[in-house]
């Protein structure tokens, strides 16, 4: 996905939880930071971000960005302290 802000601290590390079964590609991510999950990334087979999803004591905090073909963003929505915050984007998928 082109365009987007990572509300997970770029000092955060991949630990990668889940693979795709059909390689060793990775699908699942926490992304941890001082011992802590920050955050959590999903990605397609292709290798792009599918879900973005931080994280502050266990909730999440931050946006929320999530894609439903690889690099086509679908919607970011700001979440503070666990709770929808502010305005949700959404983009209009075109079905031919």
């Amino acid at each position: 996905m082109k365009h987007y802000r990572s509300s997970i601290p770029a000092a955060a590390r991949e630990c990668i939880v889940a693979t795709y079964v059909t390689g060793p590609q990775k699908y699942k991510v926490e992304c941890i930071l001082h011992g802590k999950v920050v955050g959590i990334r999903t990605f397609h087979e292709t290798g792009e971000l599918e879900t973005e999803r931080p994280l502050k004591n266990g909730v999440i905090h931050g946006i929320e960005y999530r894609s439903d073909t690889p690099g086509k963003l679908l919607s970011a929505e700001t979440y503070s302290n666990g709770l929808p915050h502010g305005k949700a984007r959404q983009c209009l998928m075109t079905v031919s």
